[in-house]
């Protein structure tokens, strides 16, 4: 009864410890990607749109056409908007801090299921749940990938553990863990990998054949998965932009050392926090590399020493490389490292850390006294619960959050261009048309077509017509950006270009189906251009997606009474 007791009551401690760090950001407004994947996505709106959800992309892009397939993350959206009868942030809030919570759970009843004692248990979930590394994956909406994507990997190797010692049943639940995790964020491939090399380092948890079909399963999964995403969805380095996705191949190789360490820095000082971190080693003659690489070779000699036996090292430690491996930028992302991206690898660096604590307080003299020990990991803990908490005030206002980002990456042109939003929302529209050129001019390669897209729009308010629409083909040359599809078709529409605008608004809705401002702008020119039946099939799919949106009635009704069109778009 006692065991059982401590356990229950430690859980209540982690389970606490959650919602001091993360209750108050459940007064944050939505932010960043937030805007395209909840605020202007229809899908969320109704569960009648559930089939469009997995036949798109995370923006909305139609599904062969973008790297980012996670319809379960979406899917999660729709029953926030529902649960909040519209977009209410503190409903997507509570629901991205409930899945935190359901990770910290099942991680620490896995670390018991992994044979580690309850005092290492406790400790590295509670780490795990309070780190300020993870307020980006917690309280960004649109980090929801992260936090549901490492909550279903946790179940599926629950579940897989008690594969390996009991009925083979149990391996369905491991699969279906790793479907549910891989369809919420990509960086799941890692898990399969992960599994396997358990059966290498702790062969005598299991028998051999089921060590060798487990292993063999896990290797195939990946193995269908990648092509699936490379042959099929057509997954390729293109389209990425950033500084490290202008660097060839072997410089972003030559990089791993600079971000592993930036990850451990990050991990073990997590101060100052930012979400962009752009940077590329261009050559072997740098720090990271020639003492870097060194330093993680004596690093690991060291803690082969001091943890026994070896498999620990060996296995705890593949969870943090491996679980890394998706972000290692051997395909290109678009930013050479994110916070959040460490949300999964670091349960491995923690239990690893956690053995070597173990082994040092063994042999360092005052570290054996039981008290000091806590009170060291005490006073740990309480200094990672306040970074979080600091951390958090930065995203109770978008305005906030990317002025303080911005100062420790100035070259952060998604930072620069998401500034220039906020001040132009706040009024003040010289600093957004200079933040949004400052975003072209630090963008790599032909540029940034966000940027472009923005600055463009407030040139067209102040009457420069024609430029905005040279920066709104240059968008799209760049980056076939929604938005400058949706505005160039516009202002063909109000010069009554008609047949221009249904040219540029088709070809925009060739890659994002289920755009609203697109689909309205060309049902509009389609009115002009006479073309009523088509554009009376446009306006009811806009209904189908959102019913009152805009003046679609009205429009309809022009349509039915054969009236001529007074509307401006």
């Amino acid at each position: 009864m006692l065991p059982f007791l401590l356990m229950l009551k430690r859980l209540m401690i982690l389970i606490l410890s959650v919602w001091i760090c993360y209750a108050g950001v459940l007064k944050a407004p939505f932010v960043w990607d937030d805007l395209e994947m909840v605020v202007n996505n229809p899908l969320i709106t109704s569960l009648h749109h559930v089939p469009d959800i997995f036949k798109t992309g995370a923006f909305l892009e139609a599904a062969d056409s973008g790297k980012f397939y996670r319809p379960i993350q979406i899917l999660t959206y729709t029953f926030d908007y529902a649960m909040g009868k519209g977009l209410n942030p503190a409903y997507f809030h509570l629901t991205s801090v409930v899945i935190h919570t359901l990770s910290v759970i099942a991680l620490f009843f896995l670390l018991l299921e992994f044979g580690l004692n309850l005092t290492i248990a406790f400790w590295v979930t509670l780490f795990f749940a309070i780190h300020p590394l993870n307020t980006e994956a917690v309280t960004y909406v649109s980090g929801r990938g992260d936090v549901l994507f490492v909550l279903f990997c946790l179940v599926s190797f629950y579940a897989f553990l008690k594969g390996l010692k009991g009925s083979w049943g149990w391996f369905i639940g491991t699969l279906l863990g790793w479907v549910l995790a891989i369809l919420s964020k990509e960086n799941a491939v890692a898990l399969p990998v992960i599994m396997a090399s358990y059966g290498m380092w702790f062969p005598e948890k299991t028998t051999s054949k089921k060590r060798f079909v487990s292993s063999l399963v896990c290797l195939a999964v990946i193995g269908g998965y990648i092509y699936y995403r490379v042959a099929v969805s057509h997954v390729t380095e293109s389209g990425t932009l950033s500084v490290i996705a202008m660097a060839p191949l072997w410089q972003r190789v030559l990089t791993i050392p600079h971000m592993i360490w930036l990850y451990l820095k990050l991990l073990v000082v997590p101060y100052p926090l930012h979400m962009e971190y752009h940077f590329v080693d261009t050559g072997m003659l740098n720090p990271y590399f020639l003492i870097g690489v060194p330093a993680l070779l004596v690093g690991a000699f060291l803690v082969f020493h001091y943890v026994k036996p070896y498999s620990k090292v060996w296995f705890w430690g593949g969870w943090f490389f491996i679980g890394l491996g998706p972000v290692y930028q051997l395909l290109p992302l678009a930013s050479t490292i994110r916070e959040h991206w460490v949300y999964f690898p670091q349960i491995g660096l923690f239990v690893l850390l956690a053995f070597l604590g173990e082994s040092m307080s063994q042999r360092v003299g005052f570290l054996r006294k039981k008290g000091v020990t806590l009170a060291i990991l005490t006073c740990m803990a309480m200094v990672l619960m306040g970074l979080t908490w600091v951390r958090n005030q930065n995203w109770q206002n978008a305005f906030t959050l990317y002025s303080h980002d911005v100062e420790y990456a100035p070259n952060s042109f998604l930072l620069l261009n998401n500034l220039g939003y906020e001040y132009y929302f706040k009024g003040d529209v010289a600093a957004a048309k200079e933040a949004f050129k400052q975003s072209m001019e630090v963008a790599p390669g032909e540029g940034y077509g966000t940027a472009m897209n923005n600055y463009a729009a407030v040139i067209e308010g102040e009457g420069r017509t024609d430029e905005a629409i040279e920066l709104y083909k240059k968008s799209i040359s760049v980056s076939h950006y929604q938005l400058a599809y949706a505005n160039l078709g516009k202002i063909y529409l109000l010069r009554n270009q008609f047949f221009e605008s249904i040219h540029i608004l088709k070809e925009g809705l060739l890659s994002y189906p289920y755009h609203l401002d697109m689909n309205y702008y060309l049902a509009i020119a389609l009115m002009q251009a006479q073309q009523t039946e088509e554009s009376k099939k446009v306006i009811l799919f806009i209904q189908s997606l959102h019913p009152h949106y805009k003046n679609t009635d009205d429009l309809l009704l022009a349509i039915e009474r054969k009236r001529p069109l007074l509307l401006h778009p």
